[in-house]
């Protein structure tokens, strides 16, 4: 997959590998901007790997609580 910041790897150890958590949120972060590329390579990631997909919706709810609390 490539995205603005170049390729992104979906392979890797887990969640308590950072470097796996920093895919995945660029993911989320390049997806949620309209990177079809990227949205195309998360579903395929989330669809093999559950815990890839139970983390994605953690940082999905943590931009939603972001996006809802008042700038300042």
């Amino acid at each position: 997959m490539v995205g603005t910041s170049g390729p992104i790897s979906t392979a890797g150890p887990g969640p308590s590998d950072p470097e796996w958590l920093d895919r995945l949120v660029d993911m989320h972060v390049l997806s949620e901007n309209g990177d079809a590329e990227a949205a195309a390579a998360a579903r395929e990631w989330l669809d093999r790997d559950p815990e890839a997909r139970r983390v994605w919706g953690e940082v999905q709810r943590t931009c939603e609580l972001l996006h809802t609390q008042p700038s300042g």
